[in-house]
């Protein structure tokens, strides 16, 4: 079991996650997830990009249901923070966000970055304040140019998940409240 933040943090994810509030976590509410960023960059669900980012959902679907005992088809909030590890972290959710970024860099140029603005969009679908937004971008923009390269963005995803450290950029994804 994980200890302190990524505890509390895990515990943030999984409340993100559970988009119909039952206590658990369902196929459904994957995927339910996915189309509200979807939806926030106005993706239609038959693109490309949104097939590819459903397809990362199942991946992430398989690995959460494969977790809960008796074969049951969701997950509980104690086996989701028990289930995440570096290699989930490195297998799926660094891949997942990068599909995300690929979404959000809305110029489609393929340099590497994206702008506060557009990434703030997909940070933003959860409800994250305008202050903790603000924050979690000039954090993410190391070196203050506008924009957020995708290595910062997979280690800030890493941090989410695994870092005990209370200054992680990383923990400022999940916002304060």
């Amino acid at each position: 079991m994980a200890a302190g933040l990524s505890v509390r943090k895990r515990e943030r994810m999984f409340a993100r996650l559970d988009r119909d509030g039952d206590g658990v976590v369902d196929e459904r509410d994957v995927h339910d997830h996915i189309d509200l960023l979807l939806t926030a960059f106005g993706i239609a669900v038959d693109a490309p990009e949104a097939v590819r980012f459903h397809s990362w959902g199942d991946r992430l679907w398989e690995a959460l249901s494969r977790a809960e005992a008796g074969g049951r088809r969701l997950i509980t909030r104690a086996g989701y923070v028990d289930l995440i590890d570096g290699q989930l972290v490195e297998q799926v959710y660094v891949p997942m966000n990068r599909t995300l970024f690929a979404i959000a860099d809305a110029d489609g140029d393929g340099d590497g970055f994206v702008t506060r603005a557009e990434l703030a969009a997909a940070l933003g679908i959860d409800g994250m304040s305008d202050p903790d937004l603000h924050a979690a971008l000039h954090r993410l923009d190391r070196d203050g140019d506008g924009r957020i390269s995708r290595t910062d963005l997979d280690q800030a995803t890493r941090e989410l998940f695994l870092s005990e450290d209370p200054e992680a950029v990383g923990n400022l994804l999940l916002g304060s409240s």
